[in-house]
């Protein structure tokens, strides 16, 4: 039987133009937490569009050769082209296709949660890790922001809750678990990582109504939203919605978000 593509190919064509941004500089907020590091070669997993190499690209001060991995061919053909020097590979993070000790620094921003076993995933970036490299992972926090709030309760009226709940879950099983930076923790400790920190950082990103429905669009309840409806359901919604969050949140309005940001070593 062959299998479905990933989540992600479906929406590669139009993710740097409404996400990228957004991840790019949330990027910029986990590699500000590794501090100034002598890295020779970098591994990003789950690299989509090539946020994260393109960020570690514009911070290292010496040639570093960087490599993406993602099981979604559509978004790494897009990181080949917007990083600049990036090696793609097409593999998925339970069975890296690397030697023992390749790399200086391995990151996995907004990664842990879309994967069904993060614990062979740790365990395989502690493998290919050198001794006294260092891991970042990143984690949205549990939304709790006025628009959020507002988007939730119209998508939950429109489609049930029990439906938005169960797209997420099926694309980010672990999201809720990752959201506390304790779990953050326990989860690299148990995968031997050392010097572990976590913290809970916030993130703002302004937007506009117009911006903030095509934003959540993209997300799986969303997509799985817009399937259910219908199209002309969809347009009918977006109107609602649209009006909505504008009285409550007003036209320009701030998408409000923590960022969990955990470091670890390996000793």
């Amino acid at each position: 039987m062959k299998s479905e593509p990933p989540f992600y190919d479906g929406i590669a064509a139009r993710y740097d133009e409404t996400w990228g941004p957004r991840f790019e500089a949330a990027a910029e907020q986990l590699l500000s937490r590794l501090g100034g590091m002598e890295i020779k070669r970098a591994l990003d997993i789950g690299t989509g569009t090539g946020a994260v190499p393109r960020a570690l690209g514009r911070r290292a001060t010496a040639p570093v050769s960087l490599v993406g991995c993602d099981q979604s061919l559509s978004m790494l053909a897009r990181a080949r082209r917007t990083a600049a020097g990036v090696q793609v590979v097409a593999a998925d993070a339970v069975g890296l296709p690397f030697r023992d000790e390749s790399f200086d620094l391995l990151t996995a921003n907004f990664v842990l949660s879309h994967l069904r076993d993060y614990r062979e995933a740790l365990r395989e970036a502690f493998r290919v890790l050198k001794a006294t490299a260092n891991l970042g992972v990143s984690n949205w926090a549990p939304a709790t922001d006025p628009c959020s709030t507002a988007w939730r309760e119209l998508l939950g009226g429109a489609v049930g809750v029990d439906m938005v709940e169960r797209a997420t879950r099926q694309v980010a099983p672990w999201e809720s678990f990752f959201g506390e930076p304790d779990n953050v923790c326990a989860a690299l400790r148990e995968a031997g990582f050392t010097r572990v920190e976590a913290a809970r950082i916030p993130f703002v990103w302004p937007s506009s109504v117009e911006r903030y429905l095509a934003d959540r669009e993209l997300s799986a309840a969303g997509r799985q939203a817009r399937q259910a409806l219908g199209e002309a359901g969809w347009s009918d919604f977006l109107k609602s919605a649209r009006r909505e969050l504008g009285s409550r949140c007003g036209h320009n309005l701030s998408h409000s978000r923590g960022m969990i940001v955990a470091t670890g070593v390996k000793p």
